[in-house]
């Protein structure tokens, strides 16, 4: 029986070489929540071009009509593309380039729901109705929408030159599951592309040899590089409902290697796992960066990955630790960033789940932990990532109005509370963290 594993304190510094593996980083996040109905240019980065009618956001007050795929997350708004109409276009966080000229993998993930055959091209001429857009204005990764008879299917094409349909017919009005992973290979003709439809499970990146439907040969950009993700409203197109669009790079290594780091980043199946956390350091030290932590009830773990950030949210792995059935771990960053650093830790059980320490922030010499929620948006339950609790210290959760909905008593000790939401209606909250030593911070979160 696998046992699950926690951070605490008693931290011991055990120091262990770098060991250098692929930049990674989460491109797009974007499930339409806190958006206006109407016109989806302008918001949230969306830009539109051409002519013809809107893309146009739906909102919902519940879930009653949205699209909701168990595992995945998605908000209650979202939105809808014709076949006659503008294209949309929205920039890769952080205004990222993802070069294509070495080995790079790429995951995207959506919820997709086509409401009825009307609206929707046969196979053999359906057009593209998403993809990566280059700074070249060229169109890659794309997904199809199509009909075959009375059946709806998916498909996807490298660069348009050829498509591979899915195996399986589909039924209209319905939503599903999108997850579609791109290979850029070096030399001509070799790009790869998979995709799978409802796949079993998101916790761990699913196998190419599970797709639905595969390209192994397909043509590349070269040089290009991709810069944006693009809705596509085309005569051939279809009328469609999208949500929950999430996309994750990795390079600099091996296929296998940028893949696993990319889906990391993804996060498809939500927040990471919640675990109790008791402590985790960060200390300068002569020129280094010393991190130290303790794991109890350790096993079936892989490995420990470190990563750091100079913003808070694109973090890059700069080295691993094996997992060596111990309870303390250190490492030492040799090649720190100068300024404000942020730091955390990944655990990697050997079938792929993980979990992350709290973010460690480094200014100098001084050290703090970054008050976080997740997942947000919210379902049934929220964790809190907070300081280590050393005093009486209380969670609260207030509606928007400044009622309290819910308390709960943190316990000593910890870095994370996690609390049930499942009573409480959907709506805008505020959640209030006191320490118990004068230091409260707020934040807000939506409960779907």
């Amino acid at each position: 029986m696998r046992k699950k594993f926690t951070f605490s304190a008693g931290l011991i510094l055990a120091l262990i070489g770098t060991s250098i593996a692929s930049q990674a980083q989460l491109l797009i996040n974007e499930n339409f929540t806190g958006y206006s109905a109407g016109n989806l240019n302008g918001q949230g980065g969306w830009v539109s071009s051409g002519d013809g009618n809107n893309i146009n956001v739906v909102v919902k007050t519940n879930n009653d009509g949205a699209l909701v795929k168990a595992g995945y997350t998605s908000g209650t708004n979202y939105i809808s593309i014709d076949n006659s109409g503008k294209d949309y276009r929205k920039r890769f966080l952080g205004n990222t380039n993802v070069g294509l000229s070495n080995n790079t993998t790429l995951w995207l993930t959506f919820v997709v729901r086509v409401p009825s055959s009307s609206g929707t091209t046969n196979t053999s001429s359906a057009s593209a109705v998403l993809g990566f857009r280059t700074n070249d204005d060229e169109l890659g990764s794309r997904f199809y929408i199509g009909r075959s008879g009375s059946n709806l299917r998916f498909g996807i094409s490298t660069d348009g030159d050829s498509k591979k349909w899915s195996s399986s017919n589909y039924s209209f009005n319905t939503t599903y599951l999108i997850v579609i992973r791109y290979d850029a290979v070096p030399g001509g003709g070799n790009d790869k592309m998979y995709m799978w439809v409802n796949p079993a499970s998101l916790q761990g990146q699913p196998s190419t040899a599970s797709a639905n439907a595969s390209i192994t040969n397909g043509g590349g950009f070269g040089n290009d590089q991709f810069r944006y993700l693009e809705l596509v409203q085309t005569v051939n197109g279809a009328e469609a409902h999208f949500d929950g669009f999430k996309a994750s790079y990795g390079s600099g290594n091996t296929s296998t290697v940028n893949a696993a780091a990319a889906w990391a980043d993804l996060s498809a199946a939500g927040a990471p796992l919640p675990v109790r956390f008791a402590g985790f350091e960060a200390k300068r030290t002569g020129a280094n960066v010393n991190l130290a932590w303790k794991v109890e009830a350790e096993e079936d773990l892989a490995d420990y990955q470190i990563e750091r950030s100079v913003d808070g949210s694109r973090f890059e792995t700069i080295g691993t630790v094996a997992a060596a059935g111990a309870n303390n771990y250190g490492f030492a960053d040799t090649k720190p960033v100068a300024g404000k650093s942020f730091y955390r830790i990944k655990a990697v059980d050997i079938d792929g789940k993980f979990m992350y320490s709290p973010i460690v922030v480094l200014n100098g010499t001084n050290q703090s932990v970054i008050f976080k929620v997740f997942p947000v948006p919210a379902r049934n339950k929220i964790t809190v990532q907070h300081s280590t609790i050393t005093e009486n210290a209380n969670v609260i959760i207030a509606s928007a109005e400044g009622r309290v909905v819910k308390t709960v008593v943190a316990a000593k000790g910890s870095m994370q509370t996690e609390i049930d939401l499942s009573a409480i209606p959907a709506g805008m909250y505020i959640i209030r963290f006191d320490n118990g030593n004068g230091d409260v911070q707020t934040m807000k979160f939506t409960k779907q």
